[in-house]
């Protein structure tokens, strides 16, 4: 141990240590809005893979893409 760890109440010391057991706070804080784009993503994905115009269109229609979105 740190020597100012040391000096540390055993109280202060647990409450360190299960904060660093928990999982880092980095993912999204929306996680609905997250839902969306991934689908939205996979749904545009899957209008570029069709290789056809009319369905690529029809495809970005159903995801909810319109034209002139900035999607």
């Amino acid at each position: 141990m740190h020597k100012k760890a040391a000096e540390l109440s055993p109280q202060v010391l647990e409450v360190i240590q299960e904060e660093k057991r928990k999982p880092g706070r980095r993912g999204p804080r929306d996680v609905e809005t997250e839902r969306k784009k991934k689908k939205l993503a996979a749904d545009g994905l899957r209008a570029i893979k069709a290789k056809d115009a009319r369905t690529f269109t029809e495809l970005l229609r159903q995801a909810g893409i319109r034209e002139g979105s900035p999607e």
